[in-house]
């Protein structure tokens, strides 16, 4: 069976234990393939030091993101994300972080759940909120972004 290994750059002592994750018949039924795969393999889960936007968005479920953003003249370099939360949550942070990265912020504005869900090619009905936060947290970075442009002192004390 499929075993599913999630890395960062945090630390190993750091590091979250993971647990072995089984993708049977039925959870191949449910799921769709890109859905399978950003959840099983994600690509962008992790950390960027000095992040040019990050937020950190906690759902109605209990669910918690955060995504970290490199963006150079305008267009997302890098986007990496964290998450505290189901296997949905985590497959959607990947998602978003796919989408996002070589848009300009202006385009990454444009991404919201149903593009997301869209991109996945669905989500079990009780899970759709979970688009819904890698959204918002992902528009709350932009935003953190645009304000520390605009009012560039700060970035300096943020490093």
């Amino acid at each position: 069976m499929p075993e599913s290994r999630i890395t960062s750059n945090k630390k190993e002592k750091d590091a979250p234990r993971l647990k072995k994750v089984e993708v049977d018949a039925e959870a191949s039924l449910t799921y769709s393939d890109k859905t399978l795969e950003h959840m099983l393999t994600p690509s962008h889960l992790g950390m960027l030091p000095a992040p040019d936007g990050q937020a950190r968005f906690t759902g109605p479920c209990g669910d918690t993101m955060e995504v970290f953003l490199k963006i150079d003249d305008g267009v997302i370099r890098q986007a990496f994300f964290l998450a505290d939360g189901c296997q949905h949550t985590i497959a959607c942070g990947d998602a978003i972080c796919d989408l996002a990265e070589m848009k300009t912020v202006k385009e990454a504005f444009q991404i919201n759940a149903e593009k997301l869900f869209d991109y996945l090619e669905g989500l079990p009905q009780d899970h759709v909120h979970c688009a819904s936060l890698a959204a918002n947290t992902m528009r709350t970075a932009l935003l953190e972004y645009l304000e520390k442009r605009d009012e560039s002192w700060k970035k300096a004390y943020r490093k």
